[in-house]
C-alpha cells in the first residue's frame, strides 16, 4: 500500500492553529483547498499518463525501482443485452445467477438482473454462446491505478 509522507510544514494539531485569528484561519482553510486542488488535478494528470503509457505498451502495470503501478479496469454489463441467456442457460443455471424482476417490501421495484460472478463460471463450462452474449453485453470500464510501494531489501544501504 502507499505510504503517505506527510509534509512537515502543514500544521496537523489543533492546538497549532489556536493563535491564528478567525480571519488568518479562514484564509489557511482557502489556501490548502486551493492546494489540495492543485495537488488533485496534478495526481489526476499523473494517473491518465501511467495509463496512457501502460496501455501503449499493452501492459498493464509499470515497474519502477520504488513503485509499481497497476491498473484496474472493473467492466458493468448491460442487462439488456444478456436478456437472451434466459433462452440459453438451464433453470439450474438461472437459479444460481439470475435474479427476476420483483418488489421488495419496501415497494422498491427491483430490476432483473444477472449476477456477473456467478454467470462467469457457467460461460466457462457452456462454452462460446454464452461467453459471446457476455461479450456483447460488456461495457468496458475506465483504468483505475493502484500504486503500490515495494518492500526495501534488508541491509545497509548501497554506497556504505
Amino acid at each position: 500500500m502507499t505510504t503517505t509522507r506527510p509534509d512537515a510544514s502543514i500544521p496537523m494539531n489543533p492546538a497549532e492553529f489556536a493563535d491564528l485569528t478567525d480571519n488568518a484561519l479562514l484564509q489557511a482553510l482557502d489556501r490548502i483547498r486551493a492546494l489540495a486542488s492543485q495537488f488533485t488535478k496534478k495526481s489526476n494528470m499523473l494517473e491518465y499518463d501511467i495509463i496512457r503509457r501502460a496501455q501503449a505498451r499493452g501492459a498493464l502495470a509499470i515497474d519502477g525501482d520504488a513503485f509499481e503501478a497497476t491498473l484496474k479496469i472493473v467492466n458493468s454489463y448491460d442487462q439488456g443485452q444478456l436478456q437472451p441467456l434466459l433462452e440459453v442457460l438451464s433453470a439450474e443455471d438461472l437459479a444460481v445467477c439470475y435474479t427476476a424482476e420483483h418488489v421488495q417490501t419496501t415497494i422498491t421495484k427491483i430490476a432483473a438482473k444477472f449476477d456477473l460472478v456467478k454467470l462467469k463460471p457457467i460461460a466457462r463450462k457452456r462454452g462460446y454462446e454464452v461467453q459471446a452474449i457476455i461479450d456483447r453485453a460488456t461495457i468496458p470500464g475506465s483504468p483505475k491505478v493502484t500504486l503500490v510501494e515495494k518492500h526495501q531489501r534488508q541491509g545497509p544501504p548501497p554506497g556504505t
